[in-house]
């Protein structure tokens, strides 16, 4: 075979390897991408899934305090110290209330304070539990704080 029909053989078989080449490697490009997009998807997916069940599981416990704190409030709003209070703020009074927020909060520790605002919302009464758990300590025997 001449030489330049041999180089016109090899030319065209290079042609022909390369187009293979190149299919073979888009071919592979396009299966890598694709196996990457399920996989990212499965895990997009349970990522998903996942952070359903704590926003529900978050929304069941926001709900449950929520109905607890609305329980406690009604309590308190009912009760005859309340009452005796709201019909005459006196002293006495007053350490009745907080000693009945104080006891609210004995048995429920996960509130922070218990405030009364009375009717133009101004806080009155706020009893605190303090970081180490003791009810307002300064202020005992009732842990309670007249305000403003």
């Amino acid at each position: 075979m001449p030489l330049t029909a041999r180089s016109s053989w090899h030319q065209a078989h290079l042609g022909v390897f390369l187009a293979t080449f190149g299919l073979l490697v888009t071919c592979i490009t396009i299966l890598g991408y694709t196996a990457f997009h399920v996989i990212e998807t499965q895990r997009v997916e349970r990522i998903i899934e996942r952070e359903q069940i704590h926003l529900s599981n978050d929304k069941a416990w926001i709900i449950n305090a929520l109905q607890l704190a609305t329980k406690d409030i009604a309590r308190l709003s009912l009760s005859a110290n309340m009452r005796d209070y709201l019909n005459e703020p006196s002293s006495e009074n007053t350490l009745n209330i907080e000693r009945e927020f104080a006891l609210l909060l004995q048995g429920n520790p996960h509130y922070s304070q218990v405030r009364y605002l009375n009717p133009v919302g101004k806080e009155v009464i706020r009893v605190e539990n303090t970081p180490s758990g003791d009810l307002s300590p300064m202020f005992p025997p009732f842990f309670g704080r007249i305000c403003c």
